[in-house]
């Protein structure tokens, strides 16, 4: 069966505005959505699972193990998975062996429509350490609606049409950092562009015609090393700027180019994986080991801004998760299973409260829909709370029968609440 295409006004509409980041209500079409800030005006079930399995409208079976989000275009749901090999601690089999997959759906029925399998390029990171945390299928995916591009770290980038044709791979480097903890930043797209953050496999930010994959710029740095992040494009002043968080440093750059415009030197350098927020004003960043803050910026301006940050706080930091910004308020589950509130004035804390989830551990991020967030833990359930100055718990909710991992962000789609953990890809709905 091959997926239906989209009718021809529809698809001009999508190729006009999509280089400005806008899109179809409906879609998600990358990690934290289409504009990749984790929100959504849908509305979805705040309560799901139990023993009676509430609100699941569907679910399958998936082929391995994988933390990457399901994005949703068009009404068709991607998400990728690894098997052969690092599937268990104990036995986890020969490297050789290991591919990773793209698997397209029904985003109504759950019918899968169809797979493609690419086999690893080697040498890939031995399944030891940290990569065991999230494996070999980390990368979010991204789409124009008429393309799905899937960054596999050092095997490559692939595009693929939305019949499942492999179109191109163009490869992105094969190094690996001294803690080889793996790939995981997802791909993004800028006009006719898709950018990945290749600090794994190169140290490197990289850009690539989406017609063809040929490369068309390369930035390399040290302070890319550890930095997991995804960029975002920022409109400052009279322009667009692609905005990320890296060791010691936040950048500005020119998407076009990948020349640095400005920067800002903070004190903590290190691990990055949480992707910047902003609300037109001001950027809020996260990250650092081993000494870790979430550091506020003024925006506006080129050249050294470091005089431009407007407050650190050291206390109230994410790991993996990009937080939720609302309303002057910066929100997210952390690992040790406290609800976490900032000020965005001051960085204040504005609560930090108890979810009731002992020994969760976090991995994905969380997402707002409507005026509520769902966070997804690894293996507690989920937790819906509500914005505001005082912490509200709505529901946990629990899977009943998925005893695997929740490490992925949700994404959300024409009522629909998409998830997939180690096991299975859900669909959420009444």
């Amino acid at each position: 069966m091959m997926i239906s295409r989209l009718p021809l006004l529809r698809t001009l509409v999508l190729l006009l505005t999509f280089g400005l980041g806008s899109a179809l209500a409906e879609d998600w079409r990358g990690f934290l959505g289409t504009d990749h800030d984790g929100t959504s005006d849908d509305t979805v079930p705040l309560k799901w699972g139990g023993d009676n399995n509430e609100n699941i409208a569907w679910s399958v079976d998936l082929p391995g193990h994988g933390n990457s989000s399901p994005i949703i275009v068009d009404g068709h749901v991607f998400v990728t998975t690894f098997t052969g090999y690092g599937l268990s601690r104990e036995n986890p089999g020969d490297i050789n062996e290991l591919a990773r997959h793209l698997l397209c759906f029904d985003a109504k029925t759950g019918k899968e429509i169809w797979r493609k399998t690419v086999k690893a390029r080697q040498p890939e990171d031995v399944f030891k350490g940290y990569i065991q945390e999230h494996g070999y299928a980390s990368n979010t995916p991204v789409s124009d609606g008429e393309h799905v591009f899937v960054f596999m770290g050092k095997t490559g980038l692939l595009a693929f049409d939305m019949d499942g044709n492999e179109k191109w791979r163009t490869y992105v480097g094969g190094e690996s950092n001294n803690k080889r903890w793996g790939s995981a930043s997802a791909p993004v797209l800028w006009k006719d562009t898709v950018i990945v953050n290749a600090s794994d496999e190169g140290q490197a930010l990289c850009a690539f015609d989406k017609k063809t994959g040929k490369e068309l710029w390369r930035q390399e740095a040290s302070s890319m090393s550890v930095v997991y992040a995804m960029p975002r494009f920022i409109k400052i002043d009279d322009r667009t700027d692609m905005v990320m968080r890296v060791s010691g440093e936040i950048w500005g750059m020119n998407p076009d180019t990948g020349k640095l415009r400005w920067f800002a030197e903070h004190d903590y350098p290190g691990t990055t994986t949480a992707t910047v927020q902003t609300d037109g004003k001001r950027l809020y960043t996260f990250g650092g080991f081993p000494k870790r803050a979430t550091v506020a910026l003024d925006l506006g301006g080129k050249g050294d801004l470091t005089n431009k940050i407007a407050w650190k706080n050291e206390k109230n930091i994410p790991a993996s998760e990009t937080p939720i910004l609302k309303d002057d308020r910066l929100y997210w589950v952390d690992g040790k299973g406290f609800a976490n509130c900032l000020d965005t004035k001051d960085g204040s804390q504005v609560y930090k409260e108890r979810v009731g989830l002992s020994g969760a551990k976090i991995y994905a991020s969380p997402i707002l829909v409507g005026d509520n967030i769902i966070s997804f833990t690894r293996n507690k359930g989920a937790v819906v709370y509500a914005t505001g100055d005082e912490f509200k718990l709505l529901h946990t909710n629990v899977i009943d029968g998925d005893d695997s991992e929740f490490g992925a962000t949700p994404a959300v789609s024409d009522g629909g609440l998409f998830v997939r953990s180690w096991k299975k890809l859900y669909c959420i709905r009444k």
